[in-house]
């Protein structure tokens, strides 16, 4: 054991006074922070005070660096004495400053690698207990920041090194505010979000100075292979963090961690859209040769965050060589959205549509991208599976906000295809789509798709593929579908249920042929002769007996009553809203069918 006389001070005189006792002799470290700890558990916060300062007056007041040396680091090496020096920090807001001067101390006189290591576990401690201590932790953490600032080479790899701790700080910030960490803390002291933003913000800047310092050093295979992980890493922080974006009052840090990160990542090579899918998207199905690490949700959900802002920005994509084609667009588009989408399936009920309605936004951004990038040839797995998404949301999803905006993705979908390709998939929706509501809106985009290319004096020919056999037969196949049915029982059943789509089919039908009419008869642009025959002598003519029997039905007893009011011309008095929908619907399929009589007679008449 080393004499007492080695640890007395060279200068006569010089003292400490502990707990208000003067001693002549100075006490090991380990008393002190034995003293710390037993204040600490007493929770007397004059106390606790009292140690702290003490601590710090001991490591400025001492003039050998020997001694200040061997203080810090036993401070720095007992995790225990290290974690109880830092909870000190939540007693209240002079012990948080002073702790933080200890901090200070602890980067100025010991080693930056070993401050990283040491103090980085008491933060992971503080991280996973049950009630964490944010003022404790965002002053650990703080110490470990600066650690990372005083190493002199290769920081990248230090901060390489604890990842999951990054990782797992801001999961931890996120998971607090999306509690709704956003009250006043006690006591005066700063209130939880700013400490769990001040968290969250430390880590992104830190991951900025690693990235900065690996792109100080010459190019070489493993300089790439570590901003590939510090990429992937920037992701799975953004990613973790993404319960909490939905938070209005988050709103302006989250611009700024975004930021943050965009900032990074172009330091590392990932400037675009094309960048970001060769980062996650080709280790999508696998895992990394090196490591074998797969790729987890968090991950994916930072790229969605980041090609969100690389889409509003009009940072999109590079032009040239390693450019992303419009397929390769929409197959990034579908996956993402499809993360995003999974992932809001684990939310609280109150959170979902505004998870849902951001990931329509990112997919609406790609949308219209693949639009400007020249748009889709053709079909790909992609755009049919998020076309089906699509739709099941549209019909189910209880939210009308979002289901608004998912009517507006599809309509943006089918703008991103090419004419002959948009033709068939709105044909191929109308007939098969098991939602009439779908469909028939589907009938309504296709009328106003054969009007934007009918033929006019300065433009007189054209051959898109909406003026073709596939968009009339798509326009007139509910009505063909009714007339093959020869059972009247089912007949009314297929009427009483798609009753929706053959409105929207006879007004499509009635456009065009007020279109063909003003074309001249010589000039048929879609409508045949026989087919206009066939119309007016057998499908019409079916239909209508259908509706009449069930209009007659209606008026027995007990039915739902129609007729004129002020508020409109049809008004249910009995029934549901669906089945009043359904009789407005048959009393317009019967008076749209009357002016179609007189439009076909004259049509066929001028034709001969």
């Amino acid at each position: 054991e080393e004499s007492l006389e080695s640890l007395r001070s060279p200068h006569a005189g010089n003292c400490w006074r502990w707990r208000g006792t003067r001693v002549s002799e100075r006490d090991t470290m380990e008393a002190v922070c034995e003293r710390l700890k037993g204040s600490l558990e007493e929770g007397d916060e004059s106390q606790v005070h009292e140690e702290v300062s003490g601590l710090l007056r001991r490591i400025e007041e001492e003039e050998s660096i020997e001694r200040k040396q061997s203080d810090l680091d036993y401070l720095v090496g007992d995790r225990a004495s290290a974690k109880a020096l830092y909870l000190c920090a939540s007693v209240s807001d002079r012990c948080r400053k002073t702790v933080a001067s200890i901090g200070r101390c602890i980067v100025g006189w010991c080693s930056g690698r070993e401050v990283r290591a040491f103090i980085g576990e008491v933060v992971r401690e503080l991280a996973t207990d049950g009630e964490v201590k944010w003022e404790s932790l965002v002053c650990a953490l703080s110490t470990t920041s600066s650690a990372l600032g005083v190493i002199k080479r290769k920081k990248y790899l230090h901060y390489l090194s604890s990842c999951d701790l990054h990782t797992l700080v801001c999961a931890s910030a996120a998971d607090a505010l999306a509690e709704g960490g956003d009250g006043e803390g006690e006591g005066g002291r700063a209130a939880p979000a700013s400490l769990c933003c001040e968290a969250a913000t430390t880590v992104l800047e830190d991951f900025g100075v690693a990235c900065d310092d690996l792109a100080s050093i010459g190019p070489s295979a493993d300089k790439d292979e570590a901003a590939r992980r510090l990429s992937l890493h920037c992701l799975c922080l953004l990613g973790s963090m993404y319960v909490t974006v939905g938070q209005e009052h988050l709103e302006g840090t989250w611009n700024a961690w975004t930021a943050l990160a965009i900032r990074s990542l172009g330091t590392l090579g990932v400037k675009h859209l094309g960048d970001l899918g060769k980062l996650v998207l080709a280790d999508e199905d696998g895992a990394s040769d090196d490591e074998g690490e797969s790729l987890e949700d968090a991950h994916f959900i930072g790229a969605c965050l980041v090609a969100e802002s690389f889409l509003d920005s009009a940072v999109a994509q590079e032009s040239g060589e390693g450019s992303l084609t419009c397929p390769d667009l929409m197959h990034m588009a579908s996956t993402f959205f499809a993360k995003m989408l999974a992932f809001a399936e684990h939310l609280a009920e109150s959170q979902a549509p505004a998870a849902v309605s951001r990931a329509l936004h990112l997919l609406y951004s790609f949308v219209a991208h693949i639009e400007n990038s020249g748009g889709l040839s053709e079909a790909s797995p992609g755009q049919r599976t998020v076309m089906g998404c699509l739709i099941r949301m549209m019909s189910h999803f209880p939210d009308r906000p979002v289901r608004t905006r998912a009517k507006f993705c599809m309509t943006a979908l089918l703008k991103a295809l090419n004419d002959k390709q948009r033709c068939q998939c709105m044909a191929g929706i109308i007939e098969s789509c098991q939602y009439p509501s779908i469909s028939a809106t589907l009938m309504v985009g296709m009328k106003d798709e054969v009007a934007a290319v009918w033929p006019t004096k300065e433009r007189p020919e054209s051959d898109s593929a909406f003026l073709g056999p596939a968009a009339l037969g798509s326009i007139l196949g509910p009505l063909y579908s009714t007339e093959r049915i020869t059972d009247l029982g089912q007949r009314k059943d297929y009427l009483d249920e798609k009753s929706e789509v053959v409105v929207a089919s006879l007004n499509a039908l009635r456009f065009v042929l007020l279109k063909e009419q003003n074309q001249g008869a010589s000039k048929a642009v879609m409508l045949s002769k026989d087919c206009a025959k066939r119309l007016l002598v057998e499908t019409l003519p079916c239909i209508r007996g259908v509706v009449q029997t069930a209009l007659r039905e209606q008026q027995k007893p007990g039915a739902p009553e129609f007729g004129p009011n002020r508020y409109g011309r049809f008004k249910c008095t009995i029934g549901d809203d669906w089945q009043s929908q359904k009789l407005m619907n048959l009393h317009a399929i019967e008076m749209v069918m009357a002016r179609l009589d007189d439009i076909l007679e004259g049509y066929i008449k001028s034709e001969k």
